[in-house]
């Protein structure tokens, strides 16, 4: 064999795959399997996670009122013999609070039984004794002055000029 057939055949062996890959690139299949495609993900038909549900079981009761609250840590020997190794001495131990006092303010506050029943008479009032906003001055104002297009009061200016 030649040189010159040997170049030919070697041509040829290298040409076909790729006039093959290239013809099999105009398949969508192909494109897709050989990354030539760019599709954009359609925004409806995109799945979402579905929302958070409680489970089935969920049977955790409320504390009662005559239970103590237990919020007691657990001791860490590590965090005292840095405390130790820190102070020099060991730290007072620290004291939790079992009782529901603040609990028991909270609820009474909630529980409305210290409200004022005239609590909307003073809300008026100091309403009512409330210098006037600019803006609600000058609304006024411009409502005293208000004419139709005959020249005519508008309805309702005389009353802001008998009020202000």
């Amino acid at each position: 064999m030649t040189m010159q057939k040997f170049l030919k055949s070697r041509n040829i062996i290298l040409t076909l795959p790729l006039m093959g890959l290239l013809a099999l690139s105009g398949c969508d299949t192909m494109r897709n399997t050989l990354g030539l495609d760019h599709y954009q993900p359609d925004e409806f038909q995109i799945s979402e996670n579905p929302p958070l549900s409680m489970p089935k079981d969920y049977s955790l009761r409320p504390p009662s009122e005559n239970t103590p609250a237990t919020s007691v840590q657990p001791v860490n020997v590590a965090t005292q013999k840095a405390e130790v190794a820190l102070m020099g001495k060991a730290a007072p131990a620290k004291v939790v609070s079992t009782d529901n006092n603040a609990q028991g303010l909270v609820n009474q506050a909630a529980a409305g039984k210290s409200v004022d029943p005239n609590i909307r008479e003073e809300v008026n009032k100091e309403a009512a004794s409330e210098p006037k906003s600019t803006l609600e001055a000058k609304l006024a104002e411009i409502k005293k002055n208000a004419t139709t297009l005959e020249n005519k009061p508008v309805p309702g200016g005389e009353d802001n000029k008998k009020v202000s």
